[in-house]
């Protein structure tokens, strides 16, 4: 039969492959590439980079400072003295002084300052024990300075989660619009060779002139279905491009063949493992423990501006023999003191505190969401990964069923028994059946990758070393 001969080809499973060419892209191969050249991604890096050099800043309050003086007055003028300071980190500060210049009192009462061959050297420490240890000011600027990276950092961590994610998704996307496309283009293919099987008929007397109208209608709205999967493809590819920071025209813009498949097993977890990993690695729920913890400390800073402020100090100086030129001084000589202040009104420091405990609410209203939230999200993609291992199983099945229901088809027209209308018929539910199965392993894919990226764990998966590329970002 001739036209059985001619449609024989379409009865027949065909392969879909990428064009001689094409430069081939692994969905692996897409995401490191992304990491390095996402412009997006760039952007929080500076961020980052900017979070640390802000601790930096704050760590600089502690830096040493040298000073050097010197005086002249209408009888004497004084060499210069020199010192050395340190803020510490718990609120004191400590200093070395150099000083050539001592005072004496003569016989007579009167106060004369000379200069002596050797400088005296003078060691203080002040601590307060108050206010300043409970939280020093400088000591709180770091710990906000430190809270602040933290959060930069699981910002930036979640910024590379969700890029890994949109390119995974930017990727199926475009093997989808791929498949499509090509199974359109069949479609097409069949409706041309069905046109030039009914007209071979018409042509024997088999069928009525009047029914080429109907199998050319049908090839009409395949060239219509064709042009729009085409587009959707050019769509989709630009998509991953942007993601990839690849070029959409000119010389660099060379074709992707996506090779990979969306085939891959992942394990299976249990709602609880999944909960459970969200709540401990969820990036809303880090960064509203660090955002609590900051508020914590900025409230003690704030109650701790109520109390009374008690410091004390104390200075020890080395007065070698060649600074003493009357011999009257004491080879060591110490002093302490203490200073005791306390506010009398509290006004702007209870306005302080009372605000204080505002962020501290917030904060802990905050932190419930965003764990109520990572739940949520947790189950639903869960029971999203589940329903699409339910569709993959249920897809298989009807491509089991549309073959047989094909093959049976072609029998009974070998046989006489049917028409070629009703092969077509059952030949388009194969293919149909064959896309919704691709469609279904796709739709698994990206569920599971949600999963992944719920539970803060799709870095993991790509083998990214977080430390390290925290350390050389925006270098």
């Amino acid at each position: 039969m001739p036209a059985l001969a001619l449609l024989l080809p379409m009865l027949l499973p065909t392969p879909l492959g990428a064009a001689e060419g094409d430069r081939p892209l692994t969905v692996e191969e897409a995401i490191p590439l992304a990491m390095t050249r996402n412009l997006g991604l760039s952007g929080e890096c500076l961020e980052y980079q900017a979070t640390r050099e802000s601790l930096s800043a704050a760590w600089g309050a502690f830096d040493p400072v040298l000073s050097s003086s010197f005086s002249a007055t209408e009888t004497y003028a004084s060499p210069p003295g020199a010192s050395v300071g340190v803020a510490l980190p718990w609120g004191g500060g400590a200093s070395v002084e150099l000083d050539w210049l001592s005072a004496y009192v003569e016989e007579d009462g009167r106060i004369e300052q000379r200069a002596g061959g050797a400088p005296t050297v003078t060691v203080s420490l002040s601590q307060p024990l108050l206010r300043g240890f409970v939280l020093g000011s400088e000591a709180g600027a770091v710990r906000d300075a430190g809270r602040a990276l933290e959060i930069s950092s699981i910002r930036l961590e979640q910024a590379l989660t969700d890029l890994a994610a949109e390119v995974e998704d930017a990727y199926w996307a475009a093997v989808e619009a791929r498949e499509d496309r090509a199974a359109a283009e069949q479609s097409l293919e069949f409706s041309r060779r069905q046109e030039a099987v009914t007209l071979e008929r018409i042509g024997e007397g088999f069928q009525a002139p009047i029914d080429v109208l109907q199998v050319r209608e049908q090839r009409s709205g395949a060239e219509a279905r064709v042009a729009e999967a085409r587009a959707r493809e050019a769509d989709a590819e630009d998509g991953l491009r942007v993601a990839l920071a690849l070029p959409l025209s000119g010389e660099g813009a060379e074709p992707l063949a996506l090779v990979s498949r969306p085939d891959e097993a992942f394990p299976a977890p249990t709602m609880e493992e999944v909960v459970a990993a969200a709540l401990r690695e969820g990036f809303g729920v880090r960064q509203a423990e660090r955002s609590l913890a900051r508020a914590r400390t900025s409230r003690l800073y704030a109650t701790s501006q109520s109390l009374p402020d008690l410091s004390a100090s104390g200075s020890a100086t080395f007065v070698p023999d060649a600074a003493d030129p009357t011999g009257t001084r004491p080879t060591w000589e110490w002093g302490v003191g203490a200073s005791l202040s306390v506010p009398l009104t509290l006004r702007s420091t209870a306005q302080g505190i009372r605000a204080a405990r505002r962020e501290v609410r917030a904060a802990e209203l905050a932190l419930r969401q965003a764990r109520q939230e990572a739940e949520r999200a947790a189950r639903a993609a869960y029971r999203a990964v589940r329903n699409q291992e339910r569709q993959v199983e249920l897809s298989r099945e009807r491509i089991d069923y549309a073959e047989r229901k094909l093959s049976a088809e072609r029998e009974r027209l070998e046989r006489g028994d049917s028409t070629l209308k009703n092969v077509l018929d059952f030949l388009v539910d194969r293919d149909q059946a064959r896309r919704d199965e691709i469609s279904a392993r796709i739709g698994l894919r990206r569920a599971q990758i949600d999963l992944l990226r719920v539970e803060g764990r799709l870095l993991q998966r790509y083998g990214v070393d977080l430390r390290r590329w925290l350390e050389g970002c925006g270098r």
